[in-house]
């Protein structure tokens, strides 16, 4: 009926079975690099279906990685899901929406890091004034994961997704 005004936070909240295991075991994900990946508890996952080479990442991702394995926080695992030689980056020049990129993290670890993303958009990127994208599947301690799909404000990011982490669906 009535478009959404561009300048609107959307967030989408859903069940997903796109979990650690799922993103583990792709076929472009080696049993070596299987065991490394078994360890973390934020995966950086690669956006599928952007190119006929396969699986892509935002342009910033390699980035991001070391800006979280450098945060200070002693209990967060993160690593990147795809082996050193098959890294593609998606181009992203002159967009006016930012892609963050797409996530997999546990529950408890998932408040930290909205955080340390939020500080990285504003901080690395420059980007708190830009519109943003980011998918983050967030698995219980049951195994269970849900999907928070945010377009929006990157001022907005952090206040918007923190209550929904907390509340589910709500």
């Amino acid at each position: 009926m009535f478009d959404e005004p561009v300048n609107a936070n959307k967030i989408d909240v859903e069940e997903s079975q796109n979990t650690f295991d799922y993103w583990i075991n792709r076929p472009y994900i080696s049993e070596n690099l299987k065991g490394s990946l078994s360890k973390t508890n934020v995966l950086i996952v690669p956006l599928e279906g952007y190119y006929d080479k396969g699986p892509v990442f935002a342009g910033f991702s390699e980035r991001l990685l070391t800006f979280l394995k450098n945060s200070g926080y002693q209990g967060l695992l993160p690593d990147i899901c795809i082996e050193e030689g098959d890294y593609v980056e998606l181009a992203q020049h002159g967009r006016t929406l930012i892609i963050v990129g797409a996530f997999v993290l546990t529950s408890i670890i998932a408040p930290i890091f909205v955080n340390l993303v939020s500080d990285f958009i504003k901080q690395r990127l420059g980007a708190e004034d830009k519109r943003i994208k980011i998918e983050m599947t967030v698995v219980d301690k049951d195994g269970k994961g849900k999907q928070f799909r945010y377009e929006g404000s990157a001022d907005s990011f952090k206040d918007i997704v923190l209550p929904r982490l907390k509340g589910g669906t709500q």
